[in-house]
């Protein structure tokens, strides 16, 4: 009888660590999915990436305020314009009207690399009409994304919604 029950013992031993091995082995899975999930986002502090991206919406915004179609399609993301079904004649449409000259101020920069040559830049700024007289007459606030390839030097832009900027306020 004492053998009967030491094997009863053993079994529900087997069992219980069993059990305990595989709940930690889920939460495991569990905790990677959350970081794989997780975004990470950095400030950028390089001021010579700043001005670089800058400068690329500085170029965009030339371009939107000469109504430059065709340097306009070239310049927005290939997936903006596909997933917006996007050609000359609706362009507007997405990205606005505007009519002068405009320049692009930046205030805040977030990057994510994607891998080690292909880095997204996550852009707060806004779009201002020049004057001669440097007064503000108009002044869009502006969201976009310029993604940035390093092996090729070639950048595209991809408006949106803001929402990386949105949360950072509500912190």
């Amino acid at each position: 009888m004492k053998k009967k029950d030491n094997y009863v013992l053993l079994i529900i031993i087997c069992i219980i660590l069993i059990c305990i091995v595989g709940l930690l082995y889920l939460n495991n899975n569990d905790n990677k999915k959350n970081i794989k999930e997780e975004t990470r986002y950095y400030l950028l502090d390089d001021y010579s990436r700043f001005f670089t991206i800058n400068n690329c919406l500085g170029k965009y915004a030339n371009a939107l305020g000469k109504r430059d179609t065709d340097n306009l399609l070239r310049l927005l993301d290939k997936d903006y314009i596909n997933n917006n079904k996007i050609d000359s004649n609706n362009l507007y449409n997405f990205i606005g009207e505007y009519n002068g000259n405009y320049s692009f101020i930046t205030k805040k920069v977030y990057y994510e690399e994607i891998n080690k040559n292909y880095i997204k830049y996550y852009v707060y700024g806004y779009l201002i009409e020049d004057n001669i007289d440097n007064d503000i007459n108009n002044k869009y606030e502006k969201y976009y994304i310029v993604n940035f390839d390093l092996n090729n030097n070639l950048f595209s832009i991809y408006p949106y919604d803001g929402s990386i900027f949105k949360e950072d306020n509500n912190e």
